[in-house]
């Protein structure tokens, strides 16, 4: 499980890999279809081979799976990766005032 801050995005793709984990040279059937298990953690937009995870603000705390299809040669092959919304990292501090009745 990985982390993502709410300032941040990730940008993913597919590739395919051997039995090792290493990228082989191959050509995908047709585009990969990628789904998002958690749109109230993240939102996901695809664009081709790629897809944006991009967090919610009301989000924090919860976790998604980004699960992307593809088909090589006719064989069906499917990955995942999973992320846990966290706050974005401390920019500053600021002073709250509560006003209290006399």
């Amino acid at each position: 499980m990985s982390d993502i801050r709410l300032d941040q995005t990730a940008t993913l793709s597919v590739e395919a890999v051997d039995a090792f984990g290493n990228p082989v040279p191959a050509v995908f059937d047709s585009p990969p279809a990628w789904t998002n298990s958690n749109d109230a953690a993240a939102t996901l937009a695809v664009s081709g081979d790629t897809a944006t995870l991009t967090p919610v603000a009301g989000g924090v705390g919860q976790s998604t799976t980004v699960t992307v299809s593809a088909s090589i040669g006719g064989v069906p092959f499917l990955a995942t990766i999973d992320y846990t919304v966290t706050a974005a990292v401390v920019a500053g501090i600021r002073i709250v005032a509560v006003l209290n009745p006399p």
